[in-house]
């Protein structure tokens, strides 16, 4: 079919501003997390190690919530912070994976922790996440040589945050780390989102691990699929099936009201 020049120009026309258009997609996305992910809370004070923290697998009805704590380096070349995003916003696990192990290299210091779906049924899940939060911070201190607490600052992805105290032998006084709180932290600073990449890393391995060591978690509930969080797939298989030893008893009607299977 033959075209003429007008329709010829508006083809070729169209194309471009197709191809333009993704082009400017991929560098609008890659200018956004430059742009919006901020290295540091406090840019102004140097001295000032900043310990990130951020929890994945809270709002989930089987197994264990991690917590990761994560403290970059002042240098930023000492710390490339190219596709460090909210966990969320990775769709390969790989690549997911690949940044998990760049952190651990390359962050100043860093600790990952975790509570069971025992704990989480005991004490709540707001106070076995701070309990992790608190054990991630007391060892990723250890990792920086123990440095005073009101040289450090807690940023936490959230809106609640119970302080972290010590006691101060020497003085007999009761020391705190000073700490903020960033509603959609993980979007908005490089530190919280390394730390997102850790903790859902870490939780996506024993997920996928326990899945391998059970098949019947991924049969019958599609964990290595949902990773614990209550999709239909996942409710479907806890009416067929009850709950395993490793769901939260306490977490949604699903889980409250099911029998225990004693095979998982």
């Amino acid at each position: 079919m033959l075209f003429s020049y007008s329709l010829f120009i508006e083809y070729i026309s169209k194309k471009l501003i197709d191809k333009t258009r993704q082009l400017i997609i991929i560098i609008g996305e890659e200018l956004y997390l430059d742009i919006m992910l901020q290295r540091f809370y406090n840019n102004d004070n140097s001295s000032v190690s900043e310990l990130c923290l951020d929890e994945v697998g809270r709002g989930c009805l089987f197994g264990r919530v991690y917590v990761a704590c994560v403290v970059l380096p002042k240098d930023p070349d000492a710390f490339d912070g190219k596709d460090i995003k909210d966990s969320k916003k990775f769709s390969s696990k790989k690549k997911l994976r690949e940044k998990a192990e760049y952190i651990k290299a390359n962050a100043l210091a860093w600790h990952v922790s975790y509570a069971e779906a025992e704990k989480v049924d005991e004490i709540n899940i707001l106070q076995a996440t701070m309990q992790t939060m608190h054990d991630a911070v007391k060892e990723t201190l250890v990792k920086l040589g123990q440095p005073c607490l009101t040289s450090c600052l807690a940023v936490v992805d959230g809106n609640y945050f119970h302080s972290y105290r010590t006691f101060d032998e020497a003085n007999e006084t009761i020391v705190e780390m000073p700490h903020v709180t960033v509603e959609q932290g993980d979007a908005t600073f490089m530190g919280i989102a390394a730390a997102s990449i850790l903790a859902k890393a870490e939780r996506d391995d024993w997920i996928l691990g326990l899945c391998e060591e059970y098949p019947a978690l991924q049969e019958r509930y599609g964990m290595a699929t949902n990773m614990g969080y209550g999709t239909a797939a996942h409710l479907a298989g806890i009416k067929e099936h009850g709950i395993t030893q490793w769901h939260r008893r306490t977490f949604g009607q699903a889980c409250k009201n099911a029998v225990l299977n004693e095979i998982l």
